[in-house]
């Protein structure tokens, strides 16, 4: 039984940018109560089940940093709590600057997370069929209407290229899902078998745990809430 650990690092980096002040202990004792889960096989048949929602785990997190902030604040200054705070300052001394808003793009392509993060049916059944029962006949019904939704997400990260400052963030992001588009499109050649699903997954797990990053430096250099 393990802690997340991509949900202990979006903690960390997230701290990294905010609350300074924050004792080890206060961390270690939060990170503590985090959800123990179970490690899996390297990858099980159905997508939605092989990790937490996207949703589910940035929510959790905010929650970890929030406590964390109220906890950091109560220890470092003490009697605080039902006093008056004073504004958030730089280390200047000068009031935190305001986040810019993240360009369209990036609320275009976070409107399609769900489908990226957690392949819904029949996606996600038919693929498990391929794979674990070398049987494509629905994959190759409904895998190239999935491919189109991959490259519409795909599309809409092209808007990011060459943002600064996270550049670099977004070329591998996008690496990613080129990656996974052309296993999915071999996955649908004639003559595709076991071999080319079980490559579809690799390239979704090496995507999925390689976009924290990206959504991390969004998160640090943008205002990221989408209407």
């Amino acid at each position: 039984m393990t802690t997340d650990p991509e949900l202990t690092r979006i903690v960390r980096s997230w701290l990294a940018e905010g609350v300074s002040d924050v004792p080890d202990r206060v961390l270690d004792s939060v990170m503590a109560e985090l959800p123990a889960t179970p490690q899996r096989r390297r990858w099980l048949p159905a997508w939605r089940d092989r990790s937490m929602n996207t949703y589910m785990r940035f929510a959790a997190a905010a929650i970890v940093v929030a406590v964390l902030v109220i906890g950091g604040i109560s220890v470092a200054r003490p009697g605080l709590i039902g006093g008056q705070a004073t504004p958030v300052t730089s280390p200047s001394g000068s009031p935190t600057k305001l986040l810019p808003l993240a360009p369209v793009a990036w609320c275009l392509y976070q409107e399609r997370d769900d489908v990226l993060a957690a392949p819904p049916e029949p996606y996600s059944g038919a693929l498990a069929a391929a794979v674990d029962r070398d049987d494509p006949t629905e994959w190759r019904r409904v895998g190239p209407e999935y491919l189109a939704l991959v490259r519409s997400a795909r599309s809409a990260l092209g808007g990011l290229a060459g943002l600064a400052p996270v550049a670099a963030e977004v070329t591998r992001e996008a690496s990613g899902v080129d990656a996974w588009i052309a296993a999915l499109e071999a996955s649908l050649a004639p003559g595709a078998g076991v071999a080319e699903g079980q490559r579809v997954y690799d390239a979704w797990e090496a995507w999925s745990a390689a976009r924290i990053d990206f959504i991390n430096a969004m998160r640090l250099n943008f205002e990221t809430a989408c209407p």
